[in-house]
């Protein structure tokens, strides 16, 4: 139980980081902001292959998703996975600085 948890409570909590960055990416860039927030899914989607494969591969925790196929799989699940919360984090960074930059 304690070693599945100190793997496990590393990938949510990394999980969790491609959406501040969204947004904070989406918020200081100049143009094309929700593209540029969009863009941390394809980077969560790395960090979660990484993170299942040296989870699965290289410790011995049992894991579903094993080898490159299981890396590949990762993959595409976290771009559909985070491609939403991503584009809303980034949307929300746009439409903040257009209200706070019109008002000046």
């Amino acid at each position: 139980m304690e070693t599945a948890f100190f793997w496990v409570t590393p990938q949510v909590l990394l999980g969790l980081f491609p959406i501040g960055a969204a947004f904070v990416s989406a918020y200081l860039a100049p143009r094309l902001k929700v593209v540029v927030g969009a863009s941390m899914a394809a980077a969560e989607a790395l960090e979660g292959a990484v993170a299942g494969f040296v989870a699965n591969d290289v410790s011995s925790v049992p894991g579903d998703l094993k080898g490159l196929d299981g890396a590949m799989t990762r993959v595409i699940l976290g771009l559909v996975v985070y491609a939403v919360p991503c584009t809303a984090a980034a949307s929300a960074a746009h439409f903040l600085t257009r209200r706070t930059t019109s008002q000046q």
